[in-house]
């Protein structure tokens, strides 16, 4: 039995996997599926400035669930991915197998590589942005393709938003963060890299880059966006079941 590690991207936490972990227990079911929050997005202490330091956050707040008899997989989307291939170069005993997901590196690709500059206006006026819904609106149009936005879906985000107590200072530390992140020479774990051909938030060649740097099977959806596990979650849970 192999559990799995989830971590999400810039701006924000757990819940905003959805149905994601459900449909995870569901195809694993005897496996642990455990959502683990980036520093900052609950409004607790500020956010390490670098990835090496968010990593060590998040690894404490894992190990108080792991055990050492336990297997482990880690699956990660955006700036999640740049946390979980630190993680796994530093700590290759912790994971079996490492997956990311439409995540980037200062390493192999270019800014607006990393960050079309749609995503980045997007990015700029979440930031300064005083309507939630609004906000959450346009962050939902730049990372799903999805053909209608559904309005219980952006409710849902709202919620969410209005309880995270993410402050702009730490949203700003997160992006600062991502955008120094460096790729390690190598890794010793597997790892699967998935992206979406289709994502307006990420350019798909950074994903392509790091898995040529680390000789990595890539698997790339054609019409899904930044968002993987909202647009289409079984593609991505039978990739996992497969590896």
């Amino acid at each position: 039995m192999t559990n799995w590690v989830l971590l999400r991207g810039l701006g924000r936490d757990k819940r905003h996997w959805g149905d994601f972990p459900k449909l995870m227990r569901n195809a694993f079911p005897n496996s642990k599926i455990l959502a683990v929050d980036l520093p900052g997005v609950r409004g607790e202490s500020a956010v390490p400035t670098n990835i090496h330091d968010m990593v060590d956050e998040v690894r404490e707040s894992w190990m108080e669930e792991a055990s050492e008899k336990e297997n482990w997989n880690l699956l990660a989307i955006s700036l999640g991915g740049m946390l979980a291939i630190d993680w796994c170069y530093r700590h290759p005993n912790d994971f079996n197998h490492l997956v990311t997901m439409n995540t980037s590196s200062k390493t192999t690709s270019s800014l607006f590589e990393r960050i079309t500059p749609a995503a980045l206006s997007t990015v700029g006026k979440a930031i300064i942005s005083k309507d939630l819904r609004q906000r959450e609106k346009r962050v939902l149009e730049i990372t799903t393709n999805l053909a209608n936005i559904n309005e219980d879906l952006l409710d849902e985000w709202v919620d969410i938003a209005q309880s995270m107590k993410l402050t702009r200072l730490n949203l700003i530390k997160q992006l600062y963060a991502a955008s120094k992140f460096k790729l390690p020479k190598k890794l010793q774990i597997p790892y699967t890299v998935l992206a979406s051909k289709a994502d307006r938030f990420v350019d798909y060649s950074c994903s392509q880059n790091i898995a040529r740097r680390y000789n990595a099977p890539l698997f790339l959806h054609e019409t899904a966006g930044h968002d993987l596990t909202l647009d289409d979650p079984n593609w991505v849970i039978k990739i996992l079941q497969d590896i």
